[in-house]
């Protein structure tokens, strides 16, 4: 499978440059967050960049982030993110694929031979077909994994 993203749906905040924290990420006085900086900090943050994007919100730097932080980044991230999720980019896109998979009527695929296409533009890990095989099992006639020409058959209904 090809390593091909889908360009712009992903933010991260705060947004990481070079390994190193960006403007986005207000600094910690020895090592502990103080409300008012992260609070004046966050004002500053225009809030329309991460627009219909799905957010990974996660911490870069050796610090100790009391829990309400991520509260406030949440509140300020809503009216804009589709999504925020804690955690990096790839956790961020396997939250994404497994709330799409969840959203599947399967009862479309109810008594049918269901193939599971095996290559494509975008890299999915195994958590996905983990995922489908999981909730197809139960209705389809049958799950194969691969191509019309060329599959693996991997369950059939007895």
């Amino acid at each position: 499978m090809s390593e091909k993203r889908p360009s712009g749906n992903i933010g991260r905040f705060p947004e990481r440059f070079n390994d190193g924290p960006s403007d986005n990420e207000p600094p910690a006085r020895s090592g502990i967050l103080r409300e008012k900086d992260f609070r004046a900090a966050l004002q500053q943050i225009d809030w329309t960049q991460f627009q219909d994007k799905i957010v990974a919100v996660t911490c870069s730097v050796e610090a100790i982030i009391p829990l309400w932080a991520y509260m406030l980044v949440a509140v300020n991230l809503q009216p804009y993110a589709r999504d925020i999720v804690m955690g990096d980019e790839q956790m961020a896109l396997q939250q994404t694929f497994l709330a799409r998979i969840a959203a599947i009527d399967i009862q479309e695929f109810a008594d049918k031979r269901v193939i599971v296409k095996g290559c494509g533009d975008l890299s999915v890990g195994g958590f996905a077909y983990l995922e489908v095989a999981k909730r197809l099992r139960p209705v389809v006639k049958s799950i194969m994994y691969g191509e019309a020409c060329s599959n693996v058959p991997v369950y059939k209904k007895k």
